[in-house]
C-alpha cells in the first residue's frame, strides 16, 4: 500500500489552490467542511488537514491521506471563503502561537466559520500549570518552566482565552472537557495525554460564532 510522504507535496503556491479546489469540491458535494489547523503527525479523516511544515512521520499513513492534506503557511491566511467553513478544531498547536498569531488565528477562523459552527480549541491551561508544578515562594527558580521546556510561546488561561475570543466576535466560548465538544462533530482528542491530568490540564473550549 502507497504511503503518505513529504515529496508529494507542492509549494506553497501549489498547496494553496489545491486546497481550493478540494473545498470547492466538498460544497460541491453538499458535505462540511471542517478543518484541522497544525495537524502534526495526525491527520484526520472527514477533515481537511493543514500544517505549515510535515511532520507526518515517513510512510507511516496511507497515501489517499494526500487528497485531504495540506502543507502551507496557513497562519498568514485561510485561503477559503467568508462563512464557509463548518467546523474547525486544533489540538496543543494555540500555545505555539505569540498573542499577536493567536489574535490572527481567531479572527481569520472566525472570518471562515459558518455562523452558529464552531472553532474548537484544546490547549495547555497555564493555570493548573502553574498552580500545580511551581514553587513560587522559591522565587524564579521556583517557577515551573512551560515555555522554553515545550517550545510554548503563549500558554491560554480559561480568562484569557474567553476574554480573546469575545474581543474578535465570538459570541460565547463554551468550556468542557476532552471529547466532549458541543458541536456534534465526531472525531477524537489525543491531548492531554494519559500521563496527565485529563480533566485540567488543558483547556477544552468550543467557541461559538
Amino acid at each position: 500500500m502507497l504511503k503518505l510522504h513529504k515529496g508529494m507535496f507542492g509549494d506553497a503556491a501549489t498547496e494553496r489552490v489545491r486546497l481550493q479546489n478540494k473545498a470547492a469540491q466538498v460544497l460541491a458535494a453538499g458535505e462540511p467542511i471542517r478543518l484541522q489547523l497544525g495537524f502534526g503527525r495526525h491527520p484526520m479523516r472527514n477533515f481537511l488537514n493543514l500544517d505549515f511544515r510535515y511532520r507526518v512521520l515517513e510512510n507511516m499513513e496511507p497515501a489517499d491521506f494526500y487528497d485531504s492534506t495540506f502543507i502551507f503557511d496557513w497562519p498568514k491566511g485561510i485561503p477559503l471563503p467568508n462563512d464557509s467553513v463548518d467546523f474547525i478544531f486544533h489540538e496543543d498547536m494555540y500555545e505555539h502561537l505569540d498573542q499577536k498569531e493567536q489574535y490572527y488565528l481567531l479572527t481569520e477562523a472566525l472570518r471562515v466559520l459558518k455562523p452558529g459552527r464552531y472553532h474548537r480549541i484544546n490547549a495547555p491551561n497555564l493555570k493548573f500549570i502553574m498552580e500545580s508544578y511551581s514553587k513560587f515562594s522559591e522565587g524564579q527558580v521556583g517557577i515551573y518552566d512551560e515555555w522554553d521546556k515545550w517550545h510554548h510561546k503563549a500558554v491560554p488561561t480559561r480568562a484569557s482565552l474567553e476574554e480573546q475570543a469575545l474581543i474578535v466576535g465570538y459570541s460565547k466560548v463554551h468550556f468542557n472537557g476532552k471529547n466532549k465538544t458541543i458541536s456534534g462533530v465526531k472525531f477524537r482528542e489525543r491531548r492531554p495525554g494519559n500521563d496527565l491530568h485529563q480533566e485540567h490540564y488543558n483547556l477544552h473550549a468550543d467557541l461559538e460564532k
